[in-house]
C-alpha cells in the first residue's frame, strides 16, 4: 500500500469522527481478494472517544501491496487511464477529497486532506474480503493541492488550505449535501506539492433495511444485511478502542449485494479476546473517481454508524 495518508481538519464531535471512517481513498491492484479492499483515512490529535477511524489501513505498506491506476479518467489532468505519465510532481495516492452525510444525523460535509503519513499503525491480518489493523490516532503534516471546490447538484463549497504545514478546514453543507445519482465535481488549482486535478463521481443512494445488531460475537461471526444497492464501493468497518490513543480496525471491501458473513476468524484479530467492549460498526456506500495524474480520488459517501457490545 502506499506510505501516504491525508490529514484533514479538526473535529471534536462524534458525526465528525464517522466522517472519517468513510474517507477510504483509492483502489489497490493486486493486493488480495479484492480491489477496493484497501482504504485509508487520517487522524490528528483527538480524543480516542469522539476520533472514530481517521486512521485506517495505512499498515498494509507494510504487505508488498502496489498502487493501482485508480481506474477513473481525469478532465484536467495530464492523463487518462493507461496514459503516459507526465512531469507532474510525484502522485499521492492516498490523497481524498470527500462529501460526506451520515444518515439519521444532520451532519453532512465536505473536506479534503493530502499527503501525510500515519504516525504509527500494524497489519493484524487478512481473512476473505475484511483485513485488520491495530492504528494509532494521529499523522503528520500534510500538503496542499491549492483551492478545491465541491460542486453537488444542492451544494458548492470551496476549501482553501491555511497554516504551515497547510491544513484543510471541514466545509457543512446542507442536509441532503446530493441526490441519489447525480453528478459531484472536485477540482483543485494545484501546487508544487499536488497537481491541479479535475474529477466527476455518482453520487450513491441511502444505505436501508439495515438494522444494528445487540452485540457482535468475536467467537461466532457476524452477518450483515441491508437492502442491496448499486454502489461502485461498499464498506464494512468494526472498530475497537485499546485505549492509549489506539485502535484495532477491521475493514471489509464488499459488494453491495445485500449482505456479508465477517467470519469469526476475522473478528478474532480485534481487542484482546477476553471480556466485553464497546465497538462502532459502520456501513458505507461510495461512488468514486481517481485522477491517475495527482493520485486524488473523491470520494461521496453515505454511512450508517452504531455503537454495540463486542463480546467473547
Amino acid at each position: 500500500m502506499t506510505d501516504r495518508i491525508g490529514c484533514g481538519g479538526l473535529r471534536h464531535d462524534v458525526e465528525g469522527a464517522v466522517h472519517e471512517a468513510a474517507r477510504l481513498a483509492v483502489a489497490v491492484a493486486g493486493c488480495g481478494p479484492s480491489y477496493r479492499m484497501i482504504r485509508v483515512a487520517t487522524g490528528v490529535f483527538m480524543d480516542s472517544h469522539t476520533i472514530g477511524m481517521r486512521l485506517v489501513i495505512a499498515a498494509m505498506m507494510m504487505s508488498g501491496c502496489s498502487d493501482g491506476p485508480g481506474g477513473a479518467t481525469t478532465d484536467g489532468g495530464a492523463t487518462t487511464d493507461g496514459g503516459a505519465t507526465t512531469d507532474a510532481p510525484a502522485a499521492h495516492p492516498s490523497s481524498v477529497v470527500s462529501v460526506f452525510q451520515l444518515q439519521g444525523t444532520s451532519y453532512t460535509a465536505a473536506d479534503a486532506s493530502f499527503g501525510s503519513q500515519p504516525t504509527s499503525s500494524t497489519a493484524l491480518g487478512t481473512v476473505g474480503a475484511c483485513t485488520a489493523v491495530d492504528t494509532t490516532l494521529s499523522s503528520t503534516p500534510g500538503l496542499s493541492a491549492g483551492a478545491v471546490t465541491v460542486k453537488t447538484d444542492l451544494a458548492t463549497a470551496t476549501l482553501v488550505p491555511s497554516g504551515d504545514p497547510p491544513m484543510y478546514a471541514t466545509a457543512s453543507l446542507p442536509r441532503p449535501p446530493f441526490s441519489p445519482g447525480a453528478t459531484v465535481s472536485a477540482s483543485a488549482t494545484g501546487s508544487s506539492d499536488v497537481p491541479a486535478f479535475t474529477l466527476h463521481a455518482s453520487a450513491p443512494s441511502a444505505i436501508e433495511g439495515y438494522v444494528a445488531p445487540s452485540a457482535i460475537s468475536r467467537s461466532a461471526g457476524y452477518t450483515a444485511t441491508w437492502t442491496a444497492g448499486n454502489g461502485q464501493d461498499f464498506v464494512l468497518t468494526i472498530r475497537v478502542s485499546q485505549g492509549d490513543g489506539t485502535e484495532d480496525v477491521m475493514q471489509c471491501d464488499v459488494p453491495d449485494t445485500g449482505s456479508y458473513a465477517v467470519p469469526a476468524s476475522a473478528l478474532g484479530y480485534l481487542g484482546t479476546g477476553s471480556g466485553s467492549t464497546t465497538a462502532t460498526m459502520e456501513l458505507s456506500r461510495s461512488g468514486i473517481a481517481t485522477d491517475s495524474a495527482s493520485g486524488v480520488a473523491l470520494l461521496v459517501t453515505t454511512a450508517l454508524s452504531a455503537q454495540v457490545p463486542f463480546v467473547p
